[in-house]
């Protein structure tokens, strides 16, 4: 074989030459980590893929793992070999190490090893376990032993005064905030506030509530005492049944009243103090004696001659009446208010003067002859009767009382009948032969049937005698004999 690569056939003339295959015949005919490649009459040799050099016969190993673009996924761990590399996933992903997917060990696994109030939280190629909200963690580890319930009560959320923390399980993950009895809880600024149970008026009645904090009581009111029970109702004793009964301060005595000068009237827990009629209040809750005669009560003030007929004392006064009248005094209901529905009155002193009738006590006595007496206002007149006149002079003394002749001063006769004159008064008499008043009429007297009439009457009483005298007659004969006490007893039927 010639340098060239050729056999010594080819120089023969004639002879026919085939190419030697160095590469194949000289298996070492290239350095390592070189590649022969065979040609025509020669070979030539280069570097084998993960190798480079400046030369076939110096051919270095190529770090693909030093590349600027990373052969494997990112999270893959890349291995340079002699002329390659190897990509690995790590652990908690799965792949070929050119494509790499996270592992989700919280749904593959079958006991991750969390505790039971711990969650399982996947994470890129790995997991971790956290305990749950409402689970403290001992180490923070979250891992089967680690997460313990919480007692959020423990930090004291709720308020301090009258509040009350509730924990809730650990599923429900919290705390109810509630308030003591007498309280309301405010949720958005976590306060405790008093209820005013006064509002609602929980006691019986006549009882006043007082609110406390909380809470209240009742105690009965003044003018109330408490009756037998098990005490009043109140917060602190939810089972009193105890009433408040009402005092009557005025029949007890125990009234704040001046029973000299006022009168007491019971109310519904309390009392009124009402001054009497003799009495006035004087603005300031006392009762100071009222005037009575300055207020003119009395009928009569003074008499003609000046004297007065009015006399006030403390707590009443008294009337007199003038000459000429009566004196009368009536005790008489009046009204001074109406107090719960009812008419409160006191008794009053009332004095009247009524007119004298001196004319019944002189029984015509002062009066002359003639005369007769008229009661006037405070005293009496004498007047003359009728057909008569006064023929007195002086006025101030009794009248002289004289006939009037009406024959003579005017009459009311017929012209026909003639006037008869008479001690006080006269008479009209018709002629004879006629009949009338003398005054109206004067008529033909028939003196046939005068006669016959006069006749009949006679009859008549004479039959109302015999009548009056046979009933007399009967009444005597059916009349029983007057019996004697020991005759009667002998008639009894059970004697």
């Amino acid at each position: 074989m010639t340098p060239d690569g050729l056999t010594f056939a080819a120089l023969i003339p004639g002879l026919a030459c085939t190419d030697i295959d160095e590469c194949d015949i000289m298996p070492s005919v290239c350095t390592d980590n070189a590649l022969c490649t065979n040609t025509v009459g020669s070979y030539s040799c280069g570097c084998d893929d993960g190798f480079q050099g400046p030369d076939p016969d110096t051919c270095e190993d190529i770090n693909e793992c030093d590349s600027v673009i990373a052969p494997c996924a990112a999270v893959a761990t890349c291995s340079n070999n002699p002329g390659s590399f190897t990509c690995a996933c790590p652990t908690g992903y799965s792949g070929n190490g050119f494509i790499c997917e996270d592992i989700d060990e919280c749904r593959v696994l079958p006991d991750t090893g969390c505790d039971d109030g711990a969650n399982c939280i996947n994470s890129p190629g790995s997991f971790s376990c956290e305990c749950r909200s409402g689970y403290d963690s001992v180490n923070g580890t979250g891992v089967t032993g680690d997460c313990t319930p919480k007692n959020e009560c423990l930090d004291s959320p709720c308020p301090i005064d009258g509040g009350i923390c509730t924990d809730l399980p650990p599923e429900q993950n919290g705390y109810i905030c509630s308030c003591e009895d007498g309280y309301q809880y405010i949720p958005n600024i976590n306060f405790c506030e008093d209820i005013n149970e006064c509002n609602e008026a929980p006691c019986t009645a006549g009882a006043v509530c007082t609110n406390n904090d909380p809470g209240f009581d009742c105690n009965c009111d003044t003018g109330f005492v408490q009756s037998n029970g098990t005490g009043l109702f109140s917060f602190s004793n939810p089972l009193g049944d105890a009433t408040c009964d009402e005092l009557n301060e005025c029949e007890l005595g125990i009234s704040s009243c001046n029973l000299t000068t006022s009168i007491c009237v019971n109310t519904f827990g309390g009392h009124l103090c009402y001054c009497k009629p003799e009495y006035a209040d004087d603005g300031f809750g006392n009762c100071v004696d009222k005037n009575e005669c300055d207020l003119g009560l009395c009928p009569f003030p003074s008499s003609p001659n000046g004297t007065d007929l009015c006399v006030n004392f403390d707590g009443g006064y008294q009337c007199f009446c003038p000459d000429g009248f009566d004196g009368n005094v009536v005790v008489t209901p009046i009204a001074l208010d109406t107090v719960e529905g009812e008419v409160v009155t006191a008794e009053a002193t009332v004095y009247e003067c009524g007119d004298r009738n001196e004319c019944v006590e002189l029984v015509g006595e002062d009066c002359p002859v003639n005369s007769q007496c008229s009661n006037l206002l405070g005293g009496v007149s004498c007047a003359c009767d009728p057909g008569y006149e006064n023929n007195q002079t002086d006025s101030s003394l009794a009248p002289i009382c004289v006939n009037i002749n009406e024959c003579v001063a005017g009459h009311l006769c017929l012209a026909s009948a003639t006037c008869v004159d008479l001690d006080g008064s006269y008479m009209c008499q018709c002629p004879t032969g006629y009949q009338g008043d003398g005054v109206n009429f004067c008529e033909d007297a028939d003196e046939c049937a005068i006669a016959a009439s006069n006749r009949r009457r006679r009859q008549v009483k004479t039959t109302n005698m015999l009548v009056i005298i046979t009933l007399l007659r009967l009444i005597t004969l059916t009349t029983p004999p007057k019996l004697s006490m020991e005759q009667r007893a002998t008639q009894l039927p059970f004697a």
